[in-house]
């Protein structure tokens, strides 16, 4: 399994914790770990990963938020992010939820219906988030363009 959904899992990850590679690949080992304890009650193994380990990176920003003020974070590594520096450095900027629909969207080239099914959502609230992040995204980039 970790075979078949691991690389676009840990991607799709990285994309939602804008960069955090660290949180990427700790959300994906931990996605997978608690795949093989709860794997009797899992109907279908790709969408309870893509679930769990969005919700654990969710989870693990929000702690560093409380923990750490968004000044003093290390800039995110987007050495392996699959988008370009300037298109990163804005989806860093959108909210993590955001990030993995137009990551599954546009990146893995996923249908709604599929992009729905995986992150455990309706269809209505993925055309929501993507129209939302691309407008953002939209605002941030042509900000930067003229910064």
């Amino acid at each position: 399994m970790y075979a078949e959904y691991g690389r676009l899992l840990w991607r799709a990850l990285l994309v939602t914790a804008g960069g955090r590679a660290e949180i990427a690949e700790d959300a994906t080992a931990e996605a997978f770990t608690r795949l093989l304890t709860y794997r009797a009650g899992v109907h279908d193994p790709q969408a309870w990963l893509f679930r769990t380990g969005s919700r654990l990176v969710i989870e693990e920003l929000r702690r560093q938020q409380r923990l750490v003020p968004a000044a003093d974070w290390a800039t995110p590594d987007r050495s392996e992010s699959p988008f370009s520096g300037e298109l990163s450095a804005a989806l860093a900027l959108l909210a993590p939820e955001q990030r993995l629909v137009l990551f599954l969207i546009h990146y893995a080239d996923l249908p709604l219906r599929e992009v729905a099914r995986l992150t455990g959502s309706t269809l209505a609230a993925v055309k929501v988030r993507a129209h939302r992040g691309r407008k953002a995204l939209r605002t941030l980039l042509e900000e930067g363009t003229h910064a």
